[in-house]
């Protein structure tokens, strides 16, 4: 969704992601991937938007997750994902960050609506409000934040959001799903460009 960047910024993109590749140290390189990508996606500015990448966290996610997000914008990867599959993950993971992101300029009532609704306000039993949401993302909330070419898109996460399907339910209709559909598509993307880099000189 960067519909500016350059070709010299692609290509700079590119030899970073490659250099991250021959990170040996699996905990050195999930940091490092998660920092790239979060870059890649313009979401640097969120405040509270973290990795959790431990052990203890690995309890929290339902069975067979392999990364989750939280209504307070943190993304856990779980310590048991083989080195492989880490960069699809963190990016599929981070895609619905922005997702969220739109939905919530977009349309910040429905958006805060729905994570009281699902009661996974930021503040635990307390509910979220507008004020809240601010502070944890750092942004002054906008539908200006949302360009009119995306406008549809974030409309589409809404709609998902107030019907998610978790994989517990149906594991299909979670699969098939707007925004893990379009989360998937991404993490796999990245996963195929970086991969290919690897006999490519850049």
């Amino acid at each position: 969704m960067r519909d500016t960047i350059s070709r010299k910024e692609t290509i700079d993109i590119l030899k970073r992601y490659k250099e991250i590749e021959k990170i040996k140290d699996k905990d050195e390189y999930v940091k490092a991937m998660f920092d790239e990508a979060k870059k890649n996606f313009e979401l640097e500015n969120i405040k509270e938007l973290e990795l959790i990448y431990k052990k203890d966290s690995d309890k929290y996610m339902t069975d067979g997750a392999l990364g989750t997000v939280s209504a307070s914008a943190s993304v856990s990867v779980k310590t048991t994902n083989q080195k492989k599959d880490i960069c699809n993950v963190i990016h599929h993971e981070l895609r619905h960050i922005k997702q969220k992101y739109y939905a919530l300029n977009y349309d910040t009532e429905r958006f805060i609506n729905i994570i009281n609704s699902k009661q996974t306000g930021p503040l635990g039993k307390y509910k979220a409000s507008k004020e809240d949401l601010e502070v944890i993302w750092g942004i002054k909330i906008d539908k200006k934040n949302v360009p009119e070419k995306y406008q549809e898109f974030a409309k589409k996460v809404l709609d998902n959001q107030e019907h998610y399907i978790t994989p517990s339910v149906d594991k299909n209709a979670y699969r098939n799903q707007f925004v893990e559909e379009d989360a998937y598509n991404c993490g796999n993307k990245i996963e195929s460009i970086i991969k290919s880099l690897k006999n490519k000189l850049i």
